[in-house]
């Protein structure tokens, strides 16, 4: 399925949020680097939760036919990357995410940063 990168993307948070994801970013560097315009970080409580938002993903992806690039993490899951080539999904376990700080490195040359408030009950 051919999609703009904003439809992908709007799926992608509405994804990892239906698994109840925390601390959701989209990061923009379109234009900053070669391999990718869109990051979305987001994490999972423990590893169970990262791989049950990746899985999700991913079904979801295989389901409506997006093509994907690539996927890194499901074994270990304290950091999965799923590639949709445009669009990278970062999906960390806390501490993980904490060690890397992509959000931060990232940060310096984000065109724009949407943080997404989650409210679950």
């Amino acid at each position: 399925m051919q999609l703009t990168r904003e439809e992908l993307n709007a799926r992608l948070v509405q994804w990892i949020m239906d698994k109840k994801a925390e601390d959701i970013e989209q990061i923009d560097v379109s234009g900053k680097t070669s391999y990718v315009d869109e990051l979305i970080i987001c994490t999972g409580g423990s590893d169970m939760h990262v791989r049950a938002i990746a899985e999700h993903v991913l079904a979801m992806a295989k389901e409506q036919r997006i093509h994907l690039l690539g996927k890194e993490g499901l074994e270990g899951a304290n950091w999965v990357l799923i590639d949709f080539g445009d669009t990278i999904l970062h999906i960390f376990r806390e501490e993980t995410r904490l060690h890397y700080s992509l959000d931060e490195l990232w940060e310096k040359l984000a065109n724009r940063i949407n943080r997404i408030e989650t409210d679950y009950d």
